[in-house]
């Protein structure tokens, strides 16, 4: 793969799915700067939810602290996932509902231990969290939405895609009790259940008019101002001749045109290969021909 075609692909990539490539590329750049011994980024985007650190219920999938062979399977899975969901809603809808599951999987975590602390305050540390929170969702959306779809479970097992994704969330519960006790966890799977019923919904029922995303609306303004450079001039123009009627009693006895002979077509067609490859594009026969004929033509 030349230079070039490799910026076509990026220049399609990020044309496509541009939410999916710009939430990966962060990913992999926080990630470089905490392994190079920069982690301020890092640490601003993460840490604890609460009022003084409000943004981070919006930034903590922006910094995924796992070791690099589980960033990068982590980070294929959800490039796999989300630019699906991405070229099937379009970039508008994909990122409004990122933003929602985000918010929600967060507030899951969050009231999961004011529950079990039975606290308003409690501490919840999003740090070890990254992109694999919100993926949970993003995974169920996406098997309600291929179910029948089968898939290559470690690149071997076919396994249809919606008990791909159950097993996904149960995985992901256990990984998640670790940390977080049971009932955390719990609502996490909770929201990932209302995201399979929402998606499930939305294929039960009858197609809707595609809403226009904001990149087509600016095209069709922009054409739209082109458009109204161009001005009618009013004046004069020729007209048209008028139509003739042909007489069809004269046209019967107009005589026919004799057809091509044989030799005749053979030399239109070498003619005319002469005019598109040239010289050299002939055969040693069609040469003979051409000769031929040519001596037929001068002896007339």
């Amino acid at each position: 793969m030349d230079g070039s075609s490799v910026g076509q692909w990026f220049r399609r990539y990020f044309r496509e799915t541009p939410w999916t490539a710009w939430l990966v590329c962060l990913n992999l750049l926080t990630w470089l700067l905490a392994f190079f011994r920069f982690p301020e980024l890092a640490t601003t985007l993460t840490g604890e939810l609460g009022i003084q650190t409000a943004w981070v219920w919006l930034t903590y999938p922006l910094y995924t602290p796992h070791a690099v062979h589980w960033l990068l399977l982590l980070l294929y899975v959800f490039h796999w996932i989300s630019s699906s969901l991405e070229r099937t809603w379009g970039s508008e809808k994909f990122a409004r509902v990122f933003v929602v599951v985000t918010l929600l999987s967060a507030l899951g975590l969050w009231l999961g231990r004011a529950i079990e602390f039975q606290s308003l305050s409690p501490r919840v540390d999003m740090t070890p969290m990254g992109i694999g929170l919100p993926l949970i969702t993003i995974f169920m959306l996406w098997g309600a939405l291929n179910s029948g779809a089968t898939v290559l479970a470690f690149f071997v097992i076919p396994v249809r895609a919606k008990y791909l994704a159950w097993a996904a969330t149960a995985i992901s519960y256990f990984s998640l009790a670790g940390y977080y006790g049971l009932i955390g966890p719990g609502f996490v799977v909770a929201v990932a259940g209302l995201g399979w019923s929402w998606a499930r919904r939305g294929t039960a029922r009858p197609a809707k008019s595609v809403r226009k995303t904001i990149s087509e609306r600016f095209e069709e303004r922009k054409r739209a101002r082109r458009k109204s450079r161009f001005k009618v001039v009013e004046g004069s123009s020729n007209p048209l001749p008028e139509a003739r009627v042909p007489d069809l009693k004269a046209l019967k006895t107009e005589p026919v045109a004799p057809q091509k002979t044989v030799d005749e077509a053979e030399l239109d067609r070498i003619l005319d290969k002469i005019r598109f490859e040239g010289m050299e594009a002939l055969t040693a026969e069609e040469k003979e021909t051409l000769d031929s004929q040519s001596k037929k033509l001068n002896e007339q």
